[in-house]
């Protein structure tokens, strides 16, 4: 199956749909941050991809956007919704309610849970659209 990425623009577009939802200080804050997530999944060094596998590479979007705060509000709610974004155009859902979805968010934004144990979660959590 081959992956399927979110580009830069697309991340901007779910950041700004949060905003719509919950309110906040639009605007991105660290535009080289930005770039940096919205690569990270898919690089490789001497022909290696660096994070192997869909749930990964959804973790490492999530982390970097929860984590890096590249945009001045929302990060969190962003990070949340590219991860399931992520998820959904390469045909999968997350079955988790709300509170647990809070929750591991809240644990990967505050670094309680690295990238390894995130995607684990996504992988046990995740179902064939």
């Amino acid at each position: 199956m081959k992956i399927i990425y979110l580009t830069r623009k697309q991340i901007v577009q779910l950041h700004d749909y949060a905003l719509s939802q919950d309110g906040g200080l639009d605007g991105i804050k660290e535009p080289g941050y930005l770039d940096l997530i919205a690569e990270k999944p898919y690089t490789t060094l001497f022909n290696e991809e660096q994070y192997p596998g869909l749930f990964l590479k959804a973790a490492i979007y999530m982390e970097g956007l929860a984590t890096a705060h590249a945009f001045n509000d929302a990060n969190k709610r962003t990070a949340l919704f590219v991860m399931l974004t992520f998820m959904s155009i390469n045909g999968y859902s997350i079955d988790a309610d709300a509170d647990d979805l809070f929750e591991v968010t809240i644990l990967v934004a505050t670094n309680r849970w690295n990238r390894t144990q995130l995607a684990r979660w996504i992988e046990e959590h995740a179902r064939l659209s």
